[in-house]
């Protein structure tokens, strides 16, 4: 089967997994967003810059009213507020920085009145803003050496009870965030909301009505096998697919629980929830309840139409009704929810001896095939004999992981049948030899140590801080050594990757990551002098401004992620001493001002102004005439121009237009912006409108005008955009299909279809069709994907590619018929040993077809692989791990699949790969760059002229042309470079690339039109 795998938006060859110490980095902050309910793409916004109030702005009203204590303590008339959850409306400010007029001048809120569907006001409801921001998550009283998690995120802006007449007003909101409004709470129609107008510093922003929807209300009994009732169940609806527990079962979430990660390449393996998810849990943005003490239960605020209703109870499965229809107003009653006990686990924990652990403690999750990562929750601690047991589990496979108690390491066991009894063996352990010495060379005397699960800046510090994974308890570890300053011994440690962190009074932090393997092992820490880093923040007449957040990120830091350093003093400055580097990306947030970014340097004062605002006055069309009044959000995003970048980012600001379409934003710091319009975020009020957002890509701002404008300190700066879709050059089709798999409709499915420059996405309904609308008359590359590939990441499976081409004024009709078996096997290495949890990539020519089709799974612990739908042609698995110069690869090589005859006990044995690296020279597209580049590979013809079939290839970093591909076997290749967008559609022809076996780095490819 010869491999003709293109590179870029009309055919990518995989997905690749997200590195995993991104993927743990991105897992403390992800968690934290996922867990309050904010839409996720706002953490890669940041943090936005705005500066001084705009001439005859107001200062705000800094009213306290606190809300009433508990305003429903009844369970089933809606989410309560818990006595510990009550704020006043200055909710993010601390009392002292409000001394500070110019922190007041900055603060924002938001006023307005709740009212039913009906229009009737609604009284004494309450009414909640969330706030998503880096500095929400970014604390100045992060410290890695204190007792206790100390990042705690707060993303509550502030909590109050509507008037008689249902107005609110929550003032005192710091600024420059992406808000979400929670109201109607104590009624029957809760409701969340996302704000799309952000306020600017010293603005109260006026929402008008806010309508509360004609919400259901789903009533019930929950009662156990015996059909006794349950009280305390979790009963929760969404409006999504059911088959979205089918692919990942989220209602087994327990945030008292922990996160076990079968990832032989993850820096962590057990990751558990600190005390503040459970609170972040209340906060999801979805109906929930608990029964009484009689089973029954009164489920509120639920959005009419299909529901996916969980109910969920300790020590008993999960109950997951895929549909319940609830119309609008309606009451519906579901009747008994009854709960089965599931399968009991019986285990033991012994040491490496095989002798019983008594007391340890034990985690246990049912083992989920599509994700390396289960959901687990803690079991009773071992008895006497060391035996453990639990109920409520699912059949199949568990996974658990024990310990011996606090402060000990967790040890994650290989999932294991849930029927037999399951034997967790504590390894023996080790211990390391630590040697501190001062930046001299003489031995530290009295050093403070944090010894951390994982490598430092893999996410190590972090999690740590969060509460994720704490410290390891170094009480009875840590001992000095006799008659030895400077070295000490830590006992008692399992195998595995740490990070010992050490200071000492006038040192910097320093960290060293280190591996136990099977024997004792050492490290070695040297404590550098305090280095102090000086950041001066003035306005534009250099007058200083005090308590500005100081910002600050190096390459040097333990921590991957922005230090909060503190803010100035009344002179402006701040001295930044925690930090150990030679230089330091900074940046500076206030209220009022905004954020500015600069580099400070060892030696140097770093001076950052902080200048008056400008601002945008924009019209908003749709096809060339005015929108419906709401129907779009317009985003303001800050675009890096020359200057430096900042540890944090600016989140974008948000209007909405006027009903003709004009709209304005104030206090924006000088800069260049880029404009977009959106579907707007408003109508996101559930996480079936999210989902919905995210399959369909209503987001995606590739088929619509975004311009780029500079906006100048003190002036105006006028915009136009167009809302609706660009319009489509040239001659149009029509393209509409049906989809049937293993002779049934398919329904849910996705149907994605890459038509020129646009990409069309449609979802197959219950009849098997799916619908495009009119799209270009041009070459299509038109797939079709499992639902689980539209909810859980776009890891770029799909079964069925084909390349069409639709002609001018066409009405196409695409049938896709699927017949499928499945394919399993086996990964080793060249010593004939398992490579267990990998990644794998079956590549296909579908029978009769020839485009390809990929799709990708995981490999388990015993290096196993399996998949479960694949249709009918010639295949071929591949493996491919990225571990940069330690990458492996290998593959099967071509075999036939049959419909309803399974391929089994393949053998796939990997080596290590070639790697490829070097950079394309973008001089050749002058200032407008493509949208897209991507390099392919190519043999040559046998004269060494012409090509043949392409081999390899990779996506190019846009920023600066670097590449990197580990595809390559020894030889030589042709290059073509292949671009779209922005004026640039076509291939360019390279230099011919020759490999060695030891691979190649600093290529430099220079490209010609061809």
């Amino acid at each position: 089967m010869k491999d003709t795998r293109r590179y870029g938006p009309g055919g990518i060859v995989r997905a690749p997994l997200l590195p995993v110490a991104s993927m743990q980095r991105f897992l403390v902050v992800g968690l934290f967003l996922l867990l309050a309910g904010v839409v996720s793409f706002f953490v890669f916004w940041g943090e936005d810059g705005a500066p001084p109030l705009a001439p005859g702005s107001d200062e705000p009203v800094l009213e306290s009213s606190p809300i009433a204590e508990d305003a429903s303590a009844d369970k089933g008339q809606g989410r309560p507020l818990h006595s510990d959850e009550q704020r006043t409306e200055v909710a993010v400010a601390a009392p002292d920085l409000l001394d500070d007029p110019e922190i007041r001048a900055g603060l924002s809120g938001f006023r307005g009145r709740v009212v039913s569907h009906d229009m009737q006001p609604v009284a004494d409801c309450g009414v909640r803003f969330y706030r998503g921001a880096m500095d929400s998550v970014l604390s100045d009283k992060a410290d890695l050496f204190a007792d206790a998690p100390t990042a705690v995120p707060d993303y509550i802006a502030g909590d109050t009870q509507t008037a008689e007449d249902g107005t609110f007003l929550i003032s005192g909101v710091w600024p420059h965030g992406f808000y979400v409004m929670f109201a109607g709470i104590g009624t029957d129609a809760p409701m969340h909301e996302v704000v799309t107008r952000t306020p600017s510093p010293g603005e109260i922003i006026d929402l008008g009505d806010v309508v509360l929807p004609d919400a259901g209300v789903i009533v019930g009994t929950v009662v156990d096998a015996q059909g006794e009732p349950l009280a305390g169940a979790l009963v929760r609806a969404a409006d999504v697919p059911g088959t979205v527990a089918g692919f990942f079962p989220l209602e087994r979430f327990d945030p008292e629980g922990a996160l076990l990660v079968r990832e032989d390449r993850s820096p962590i393996s057990v990751i558990e929830m600190p005390g503040w998810v459970k609170q972040a849990f209340e906060h999801l943005p979805i109906p929930t309840t608990y029964s009484e003490s009689d089973g029954s239960f009164r489920l509120v605020g639920v959005v009419p139409g299909s529901n996916m209703l969980a109910t969920t109870a300790e020590n008993h499965l999960s109950d997951v009704k895929p549909s319940v229809r609830v119309r609008a107003g309606e009451e519906k009653n579901v009747g008994t929810v009854r709960l089965r006990e599931g399968e009991e686990l019986w285990g033991k924990v012994v040491d490496a001896a095989g002798e019983p652990i008594a007391g340890a403690e034990v985690l246990a999750g049912s083992t989920i095939g599509l994700a390396p990562v289960d959901l687990a929750r803690y079991v009773a601690k071992t008895d006497a004999q060391g035996n453990f047991t639990g109920l409520g589990f699912a059949p199949g496979k568990v996974t658990v992981a024990a310990r011996r108690g606090p402060g000990h390491a967790w040890v994650l066991a290989d999932p294991q049948p849930i029927l037999d009894d399951i034997v967790v063996t504590l390894p023996a352990t080790f211990g390391v030899d630590v040697t501190v010495t001062l930046g001299d060379g003489r031995p530290a005397a009295t050093p403070s140590f944090r010894l951390l699960n994982g490598r430092s800046r893999d996410g190590a510090a972090e999690m740590a801080i969060f509460g994720f994974v704490p410290p390891v308890d170094l009480g009875d570890r840590l001992t000095a050594k006799e008659d030895v300053e400077g070295q000490w011994r830590i006992t008692n440690l399992n195998e595995g990757r740490y990070t010992l962190v050490a200071r000492a009074p006038g040192h910097a932090m320093s960290a060293a990551s280190f591996e136990i393997d099977a024997e004792d092992a050492s490290v070695s820490l040297q404590l550098e002098a305090l280095v102090e880093f000086t950041v001066r923040v003035l306005d534009h007449e250099s007058e200083p401004i005090r308590n500005a957040a100081i910002y600050a990120e190096c390459t040097e830091s333990v921590f991957d992620m922005p230090t909060a350093c503190g803010r100035t003093a009344d002179d402006g400055t701040l001295t930044i001493d925690q930090l150990r580097a030679t230089e330091l990306k900074v940046s500076a947030e206030h209220p009022k001002w905004g954020v500015v970014h600069g580099t400070a340097t060892l030696g140097s004062e770093l001076i950052l102004h902080m200048q008056p605002p400008g601002s945008l006055e924009g019209i908003l069309t749709e096809n060339g005439l005015p929108p419906e009044a709401g129907q779009y959000t317009v985003i303001v995003e800050w675009r890096r121009n020359k200057g430096p970048r900042g540890p944090i980012e600016q989140v974008p600001r948000m209007v909405t237009p006027l009903a003709d379409g004009k709209f304005r934003v104030t206090a924006l710091q000088p800069g260049r912006y880029r404009v977009q319009a959106i579907d707007s975020l408003s109508a996101l009020r559930s996480p079936g409108d999210l989902m919905q957002s995210v399959m369909f890509a209503r987001l995606s701002r590739a088929n619509r005008d975004n311009p780029t404008v500079d906006v100048v300190s003190g002036q105006v700066t006028q915009v136009q955009i167009d809302a609706g879709e660009k319009p489509i050059e040239g001659p149009t089709a029509h393209l509409f299909g049906s989809v049937i798999i293993d002779g049934r409709l398919a329904e849910g499915y996705g149907v994605r279809a890459w038509v020129g420059e646009r990409n069309y996405s449609a979802t197959v309904d219950r009849a098997g069709r799916f619908d495009m609308g009119i799209v270009p008359a041009d070459h299509a590359w038109v797939t079709v994907y499992l639902p689980s590939e539209g909810i859980m990441g776009f890891r770029g499976s799909s079964l069925f590619s084909q390349q069409i081409e639709l002609k001018e004024s066409e009405e196409h009709e695409l049938t896709v018929e699927i017949m499928t078996s499945s394919i399993s096997g086996i990964v080793v290495d060249q010593s004939g040993n398992f490579v267990p949890r990998s990644y794998v990539t079956a590549h296909g020519k579908l029978k009769g077809r020839d485009d390809d089709t990929y799709l990708h799974t995981d490999v388990d612990a015993e290096g196993r692989f399996s998949f479960e739908q694949v249709p009918e042609g010639s295949w071929r698995v591949d493996f491919q791990n990225h571990r940069g110069e330690e990458g492996l690869r290998g593959t099967t090589g071509d075999f036939t699949l049959t419909a309803g005859a399974p391929v089994t006990g393949l053998r796939l044995q990997v080596a290590p790969t070639i790697v490829v690296k070097g950079r394309v020279d973008l001089s050749v597209f002058a200032n407008k760059k493509p949208r897209w580049i991507w390099v392919s590979m190519h043999e040559l013809g046998a004269d060494g002229v012409s090509i043949d079939n392409q081999v390899g290839g990779a996506g190019i970093d846009m920023d600066d042309g670097t590449f990197s591909t580990d595809d390559l076997p020894v030889g030589t290749y042709a290059v073509r470079l292949h671009c779209q967008g922005n004026e640039h559609r076509g291939t360019y022809r390279c230099q011919n690339l020759t490999v060695p076996p030891q691979g190649l780095k600093d290529v430099l490819l220079i490209g010609s039109p061809e």
